[in-house]
């Protein structure tokens, strides 16, 4: 079963290259944003991804990025 994670989703027109992105803020809560530019499918994978970097803690870790990325991958359907 999965935690419960308080955050905020939000579409915004990010570039090309970006399919979103998440920010912790102050009181415990997250904003996530995903690239409206994308099609529905990509946009659930990558509210997805950005919730397993939630749950895995990798805004507070000090390991590479591109560990926490691969990590974040694992659990996403492709």
């Amino acid at each position: 079963m999965r935690e419960i994670v308080d955050a905020n989703i939000r579409g915004i027109p990010l570039p090309v290259a970006v399919h979103g992105c998440v920010l912790p803020n102050r009181d415990g809560t997250f904003d996530v944003y995903y690239n409206s530019r994308l099609d529905r499918e990509q946009c659930m994978k990558a509210i997805a991804h950005e919730l397993e970097h939630i749950r895995r803690g990798h805004l507070y870790d000090c390991r590479p990025v591109w560990i926490n990325e691969t990590e974040a991958e694992k659990n996403i359907p492709h």
